[in-house]
């Protein structure tokens, strides 16, 4: 049984980034583009994705005409899997 459970965990693992990889490449190409520095920014993370490009709020907020407003938000909750939890950050 054991060997079961392992086996279980790592493929929950293994799913649990390819999840990330496929957020990632579609927060990238979400993402406005000028410089491509924003698109390049997106990451898997242990928690999740981030972007540490500081004007990713303002392209977020709507800042860019290639990009409606919260495309950010968008793109995630359209990801299988992905549940609003009522605190969007």
């Amino acid at each position: 049984m054991r060997g079961a459970q392992k086996d279980l965990k790592r493929q929950s693992a293994r799913e649990m980034i390819v999840q990330r990889l496929l957020m990632v490449a579609r927060l990238r190409m979400a993402t406005p583009i000028d410089t491509g520095r924003a698109r390049r920014g997106w990451r898997p993370t242990l928690r999740g994705v981030e972007n540490p490009v500081e004007y990713i709020d303002k392209l977020n907020q709507g800042h860019s005409p290639q990009a409606r407003p919260h495309f950010i938000e968008k793109t995630l909750l359209a990801h299988r899997g992905v549940h609003p939890s009522g605190i969007i950050v």
